[in-house]
């Protein structure tokens, strides 16, 4: 996704947000550190995706047996890409 079109969808969301209170939006607007905030917030994601895998398949990631991000590119490589997630 190109950036104009993050920016229009960020955009919209917080427009959302904003109409029910403005007092949130303010408060989103004097934030400075959205940018570690959102790397934090992709680790926690991450963390998560870890949480439900099972026991055995994270001690393989762990020791190197197998590349998470390796199977997910080949399963990205395999199936074309839903518009939706574009």
């Amino acid at each position: 996704m190109d950036r104009a079109n993050v920016t229009q969808h960020l955009t919209d969301y917080l427009a959302g947000y904003g109409r029910s209170n403005r007092h949130n939006l303010a408060e989103v607007a004097g934030y400075a550190d959205w940018q570690a905030r959102a790397q934090g917030e992709l680790e926690r994601r991450m963390t998560r995706l870890m949480e439900t895998l099972p026991d055995y398949l994270v001690a393989a990631i762990a020791a190197g047996e197998v590349d998470l991000a390796d199977v997910a590119r080949g399963l990205l490589a395999a199936e074309p890409a839903n518009p939706v997630d574009l």
